[in-house]
């Protein structure tokens, strides 16, 4: 369970945050065969998740452990087999690219063309006052701003300058009952 992941990325408002904090929590697996009926499995399940819901959303991120990562987490590169694909996907955008700006100018000039050589200008002019508009539009020189912690986070939040994630699991003593973890970082 993570809390203020939204400073960090919102498609509500399409905003990213840099240098924000999100803290994440974990328990231990609860099995369903461990327990003699469905209702007592869900009971501890959900009494698990609003144990874990107020560890993460009312952590204080000074105080927890940083992210160690370790085995194939921090240590392998990509498959091949994705970078083929990466490499094929950005060869066909290229490719596409290259092509539609080669059908615009072709348009361009058959549009010149037919309406003869006094259009020239006036055709110009508008994919001219097009792409500038477009760039106007587009235009934010605002550099990013930290968040405030969302309603359920009352402690942490983006104002905090870390981030916490969780870790894998620990032996006792290294990440604390609740599994809280936290990295300090600016990323």
């Amino acid at each position: 369970m993570s809390g203020n992941k939204e400073s960090v990325i919102s498609e509500k408002t399409l905003g990213i945050g840099f240098g924000c904090t999100v803290v994440t929590s974990y328990s231990p697996v609860i099995n369903s065969a461990d327990y003699a009926t469905f209702d007592a499995f869900m009971e501890k399940l959900q009494a698990t998740w609003d144990a874990e819901w107020a560890a993460t959303m009312n952590a204080d991120p000074a105080g927890l452990d940083p992210l160690v990562l370790s085995g194939a987490a921090a240590e392998e590169p990509y498959p091949a087999a994705l970078k083929i694909s990466q490499l094929l996907w950005t060869a066909l955008a290229g490719a596409l690219l290259v092509a539609t700006t080669a059908l615009s100018w072709r348009a361009l000039v058959a549009a010149t063309a037919v309406l003869g050589p006094q259009a020239h200008q006036p055709v110009l002019a508008l994919l001219v006052a097009w792409f500038g508009a477009s760039m106007v539009y587009c235009w934010d020189s605002s550099p990013p701003k930290p968040r405030a912690a969302t309603a359920g986070a009352t402690k942490g939040g983006a104002a905090a300058g870390g981030r916490a994630v969780v870790a894998e699991a620990r032996a006792a003593g290294g990440a604390g009952a609740n599994g809280l973890h936290n990295r300090k970082g600016s990323s």
